[in-house]
């Protein structure tokens, strides 16, 4: 505080007082299976003035009795039924007996999509998990199956050669490569949400392009492929499409839009050797950013709502 007599200024000692979090974040809306365990972290952002670590929490999901606690991961043991979700998370500074009086100090929704998943016992399942926020490229907390896990997945089968890891642009960057024997059992069976993220995949082998070459991936009810900032997805002689039996479409792959990263996402589809690329049965089959690079050729589209959209 400054005070002025018309002659001279006088000022006290700073006085800080101690503020409200900011913000409370849940992550992304995401796509998850029925009757799935999963786990919802309410991550708090605090005034950097503030003194106070501790927090109560309380989660509602649609109308159900409120969870309340004291820690921020909530585990949904047993999941959600299917449809759509709607997740509310309040946090108040913690009093001490966590009376949840008053008005939170901050709020988040997100919407959690509950589908009847694929039955993946024929191939290789992914299944989404969740992760944190990698705040290096942007990536916010959200529950999906990452790159490692189809890396991993695919060094695990027979069904397909060990990946390869070669040199990328500059530096630490690398191209993984993993190529299917045969597109009939190189299958990988995908619900929710993949990401291909440029994160380390590796001993200091940080993803540039991901290849994948004469496989074929099966994804459920309204799941997504989305190519993070800075990551390449090259697609040769691989079939995409829907599960087997089921009656739902897929999402689509998509040069996401969400990162801050300096280079676009980018896709390439081409053929391998003389077998074609194919994608079917998705309501968005490619979907790219205005400014992300792309190249398709050799690509056969059959019985998608759309085929791609820029």
């Amino acid at each position: 505080m400054y005070v002025y007599n018309d002659q001279c200024w006088a000022s006290s000692a700073p006085l800080v007082i101690e503020q409200n979090p900011i913000s409370v974040d849940l992550g992304n809306d995401f796509t998850t299976c029925a009757s799935q365990d999963f786990t919802l972290n309410a991550q708090v952002v605090k005034s950097t003035y503030s003194s106070i670590d501790d927090f109560s929490y309380k989660l509602t999901i649609d109308n159900d009795p409120p969870i309340s606690q004291t820690t921020s991961d909530f585990s949904i043991t047993g999941g959600l039924s299917a449809g759509l979700h709607t997740c509310l998370v309040e946090v108040w500074l913690d009093d001490g007996g966590s009376t949840f009086s008053g008005c939170p100090a901050a709020t988040d929704v997100i919407t959690v999509n509950v589908v009847n998943c694929c039955s993946c016992s024929a191939y290789i399942p992914l299944l989404p998990t969740s992760h944190p926020a990698y705040t290096m490229y942007g990536h916010p907390q959200s529950t999906y199956i990452s790159e490692t896990d189809l890396i991993t997945a695919s060094s695990n089968s027979n069904y397909f050669y060990l990946p390869s890891i070669t040199a990328g642009s500059s530096g630490d960057l690398k191209t993984v490569t993993i190529t299917g024997k045969s597109t009939s059992s190189s299958t990988f069976c995908i619900n929710g949400e993949l990401w291909l993220r440029n994160v380390d995949v590796g001993t200091s082998e940080i993803l540039e392009t991901l290849v994948l070459q004469k496989c074929t991936l099966k994804l459920g009810p309204d799941a997504k492929i989305k190519i993070r900032g800075n990551v390449t997805l090259v697609l040769e002689g691989c079939i995409i499409e829907k599960c087997d039996g089921s009656t739902e479409m897929w999402d689509g792959v998509y040069a996401d839009i969400e990162d801050e990263a300096t280079t676009e996402p980018e896709i390439v589809i081409d053929q391998y050797g003389t077998q074609s690329t194919q994608i079917r049965d998705a309501k968005n089959a490619i979907v790219i950013r205005h400014d992300s690079p792309f190249k398709i050729q050799h690509c056969t589209f059959f019985n998608n709502y759309k085929r791609y959209c820029i």
